[in-house]
Formats: structure tokens, C-alpha cells, sequence
């Protein structure tokens, strides 16, 4: 008995990992008993389901770094979603595999088709990417049109086209085409996100849990342009706080890496074009001299805003292809200026209207085309664990009000450019709230608003304590180990929710 009692006292992590690994799935399997209608197999998301569990739980049991945990369940969770997700399934995809098909296999730039609309000429094949017999036949062409995603810069396609063009030359089919456009930016969208676990130097956690919501995971498996914009926007925000709170010396390869991270995350999607500023935070001692940090810093935001500038006058051309009623860009742009004030009480109360359900959205509650419905228990219980995440995170001591001030900041711009696009795109003049805007856009940036409230708590708890308290630095560095010890429940609802999506996905497809 007492050799029972010491062994239970020695290892009282594990088997804590090993029964909520048991729970857990007991909780799954009582869910899809309950979802899935009578009669249906559920073998494969059952097999895949114990994998995951299994896999997790041994590397709680053995201890594994907690990098390794995450990049273990990302790469499990991804192939899961492959598994439910049909072709078609993301939000648009399917004129965004034809934006990606133009761009790998006929031109950048798309072209004005014959009845007004923009797209371009491709093989009648990719229409009818559901037939899994459907070939490439580059003598039997037609116009595609693909108007909303001609806009989109050919560099939010990059992972994609690269798939669709390598998947082109060993086969002609074009659904197997379709999925090596999918691998590919599920797999490049998988190592920036891992290459960004690596190098932030804190809030690895919270980072992680943007990367595996039920809608993110379905982005990365799909040929959309989201995944790869959230990938390059969580690396790059992953290394200008490497640079600014880590690193000894700034060099020309920090400088490459976040001119190329920056460029693509801008010209993913202009609203994003806000997130360059976050390389003032880089102090100026990091440079060899103050010109230099002076020169990267304007050089980098210019070069972006220049560009992006450029593009904007191409791509809002192919907007002419894409017309709703009542709809005029010109003149919304016109009526905001005329009345600031009225188009911020627009913005305010389509916050107040829809704050909770883009919250909801950016989670998972709706997947496909907006028409598969998840448990509300799977967004719900997400957003807890991302409160309380970013409540539990110890961001680094060297953040400046000035850091955390700029962080709010760019979160609030790049929310009132998404606003102001939809309110541009999608939303009749005089409208008394803004249409058409999708929770999944706020995601690349949220983690700015996280830091900030994380940072912000963080200072208030250093001022309670009391100068003289000589356990002062001993409370904090308690709070710092424990806040570092991998949390078994942290990983554990991450994989329930996702299983229980997969089981939602799946219902849906019966």
C-alpha cells in the first residue's frame, strides 16, 4: 500500500494526464453517439480520435517539450480536418482554387471576360472539380470568372500555386491537382506557424490556440488566402518580439526575413498593411547606429505602403467585375468623408451588433460555406480557454508602455480598415450597419489586443507588490514556472473541441 501511495506521489502528473486522456475520450465517444445518426460508421474518426488521444497522452506521460506537444496535435489536427473537409468545402474556395490555377498555370493578373465580369480563360475541367474523373485539357478552354478573387495579389496564392503547378506535372487529374494546392499550403502554413512557435519569446500558448480554432484548420486545409496571411502575421509578430525583447544584435537577416514576412502579409490583404508598424518596437540600440534603425524602420513601412498602393490601383479595377445594387465605392468614400463622426457611430454600433457572433465565427461556430454548424460547447469553451491563456501569459518585462500602446493601436487601425473594406465592398450607401465583415479577419490581429490586456495586467500586478517586499522577486519567478509548466487540460480541450468539430464536419456530409 505504501509503495502504491509513493508511486501515486511520484507520479501524479502522468496519471492526471492519463485520466483526463480517459475522460476525454469517454466524453467524445458519448458526444458522437449522440450526433451522428443512427447506423453510421464511425470507425475512421473513431481510429483517428484514439491516435490523437493516444499521442498526446504519451508525450504528457513522457514529458515531452511542450513545442514538441503542439507540433505533434497541429500536424494530427490538420490531417483530420483533411479526412472530413471535402474539396469546396472552405468559404469561396472554389473560385479561390481558380484564382490559385490562373496564377500557377496561365498569369498573375487576371483579365476582363467577355460578359463584364474578371477571371480568366482556363480549362473547362476545373469547373467541375467534383468529378474525380475530370482531366486537364488545355484544348478545351472557357472563361472563368472568379470576379471577388481577382483582387487578391498573386502572393496570397504563393503556397498554393506552387502545389497546384509541382501536382501538374505528374498528373492531369483535377481533383488530385486540387489537393496538392491544398497540401502545400496546409504544409508551408504549418512550418511558419512552427518556425513562429520557435522564435516568440513569449505567449507560445496563445499563439498555438489561434492556430488550431476549428476555422483556422480549415483554412490551412483549403486553397484559401486566410491561413497563409494568419501564418506570415503570427510569424512576423513572433519575431520583432524576438528582436526587440531577445536578441543581442539586429542583422541583414532579421531585415530579409521581416521585409519578406511584411510583403506578404500586407499584400495578403491591405487591411493588414498597419501590422508593418510593429518594427518600431525593435529598440535602436539593437542596430550598430540610430541611422540604421531609422533607415529599416521607414524604409520597411514606406517600401510596404508603396507597394500595397500599387496594388490597390490594379486590383480595385477588377472591383468594376463585381457590382452589387446600391453599391458604389466612389461615393461610400465620398460619404465617409462628408460625415466622419456618422461613419464612426456606423462602425460602433456594427461592433455592439456583431461582436459576438464574429467572435463565435473566428472560433469555428459555422464551418464550410457557412453552412455546417458546430456545438456552441466547441466555440464556448475555446473562448474560455483563450481568456484565460491570455490572463495566465507572462509577456516579457521589457515591454514599454510605448509597446503596449502601439500594440492596441494597430490592433484598432487594422479592425477599422477590415470595417472600412466591407463597408466599401459590401455594404448599400446610407446603411445603417456595416455588411459582409467575417470573424476569421480579425484573427491575424487579435493577438495584438491579447498581449496588450496580458502586458497591461501584468504591470498592475509587478505595482501591488511592494517595493520593500523581499519576496517580491521570488513571487514573480514562481508565477513565471508556473505559468511555464505544460498544462495537460490546456491540450486536452484543444483536442476534444477540434474532435468534436470533426464529428460536426462529418454529420454533415452523411
Amino acid at each position: 500500500m505504501e509503495k502504491i501511495k509513493l508511486f501515486a506521489k511520484q507520479n501524479t502528473d502522468k496519471i492526471v494526464a492519463v485520466l483526463i486522456g480517459l475522460v476525454v475520450f469517454v466524453l467524445w465517444l458519448m458526444y458522437t453517439d449522440v450526433t451522428m445518426p443512427d447506423g453510421t460508421k464511425t470507425g475512421d474518426v473513431t481510429l483517428f480520435a484514439l491516435i490523437l488521444l493516444f499521442a498526446l497522452c504519451i508525450c504528457l506521460v513522457l514529458k515531452v517539450r511542450e513545442i514538441v506537444i503542439m507540433a505533434i496535435v497541429f500536424l494530427l489536427l490538420i490531417i483530420g480536418f483533411s479526412k472530413v473537409n471535402p474539396l469546396g468545402n472552405a468559404a469561396d474556395e472554389r473560385s479561390h482554387f481558380f484564382r490559385c490555377y490562373e496564377i500557377a498555370n496561365v498569369s498573375l493578373i487576371s483579365r476582363y471576360l467577355s460578359d463584364g465580369n474578371t477571371g480568366d480563360i482556363l480549362p473547362t475541367a476545373v469547373m467541375y472539380f467534383e468529378d474525380e474523373n475530370a482531366t486537364i485539357d488545355w484544348n478545351d478552354t472557357q472563361e472563368v470568372a472568379f470576379s471577388l478573387m481577382t483582387v487578391y495579389a498573386p502572393v496570397s496564392y504563393i503556397p498554393q500555386a506552387i502545389g497546384i503547378k509541382l501536382t501538374g506535372l505528374f498528373t492531369n487529374n483535377v481533383q488530385k491537382i486540387f489537393w496538392g494546392g491544398r497540401w502545400a499550403n496546409a504544409l508551408i502554413c504549418y512550418l511558419i506557424c512552427m518556425a513562429a512557435l520557435c522564435v516568440a519569446p513569449f505567449g507560445k500558448r496563445l499563439l498555438f490556440l489561434f492556430m488550431v480554432f476549428p476555422m483556422t484548420l480549415q483554412e490551412f486545409m483549403s486553397v484559401a488566402a486566410d491561413g497563409f496571411a494568419l501564418s506570415c502575421a503570427l510569424f512576423f509578430f513572433a519575431y520583432v518580439c524576438r528582436l526587440a525583447y531577445k536578441s543581442e544584435e539586429f542583422k541583414i537577416k532579421d531585415a530579409i526575413i521581416l521585409a519578406v514576412a511584411g510583403l506578404f502579409i500586407s499584400l495578403s490583404k491591405i487591411v493588414y498593411v498597419v501590422l508593418i508598424f510593429l518594427v518600431l518596437i525593435i529598440p535602436d540600440n539593437k542596430f550598430k547606429k540610430k541611422a540604421h534603425a531609422v533607415a529599416f524602420k521607414t524604409g520597411i513601412i514606406v517600401i510596404n505602403w508603396v507597394i500595397n498602393l500599387a496594388w490597390l490601383k490594379i486590383g480595385s479595377g477588377f472591383l468594376k467585375g463585381f457590382s452589387m445594387e446600391n453599391i458604389d465605392s466612389g461615393k461610400q468614400i465620398k460619404h465617409i468623408l462628408s460625415d466622419v463622426i456618422g461613419y464612426i457611430s456606423v462602425c460602433v454600433r456594427t461592433i455592439a451588433v456583431f461582436a459576438v457572433e464574429w467572435t463565435s465565427q473566428m472560433i469555428g461556430a459555422v464551418l464550410g460555406q457557412a453552412d455546417i454548424p458546430l456545438s456552441g460547447f466547441i466555440w464556448i469553451a475555446l473562448f474560455v480557454l483563450l481568456i484565460v491563456t491570455c490572463l495566465k501569459m507572462r509577456v516579457d518585462s521589457k515591454i514599454k508602455p510605448f509597446d503596449r500602446i502601439l500594440m492596441l493601436l494597430i490592433f484598432f487601425a487594422a479592425s477599422g480598415l477590415i470595417l472600412t473594406s466591407e463597408y466599401l465592398t459590401w455594404t448599400p450607401i446610407g446603411a445603417p450597419i456595416i455588411v459582409g465583415t467575417q470573424g476569421r479577419y480579425f484573427t491575424p490581429i487579435l493577438v495584438f489586443l491579447c498581449v496588450f490586456v496580458a502586458s497591461a495586467g501584468q504591470q498592475n500586478n509587478k505595482k501591488n507588490i511592494k517595493e520593500d517586499d523581499k519576496n517580491k522577486a521570488e513571487i514573480l519567478k514562481v508565477a513565471d514556472e508556473e505559468e511555464s509548466k505544460t498544462s495537460p487540460l490546456y491540450f486536452y480541450v484543444i483536442v476534444l473541441c477540434n474532435l468534436m468539430a470533426i464529428v460536426d464536419i462529418a454529420v454533415h456530409y452523411v
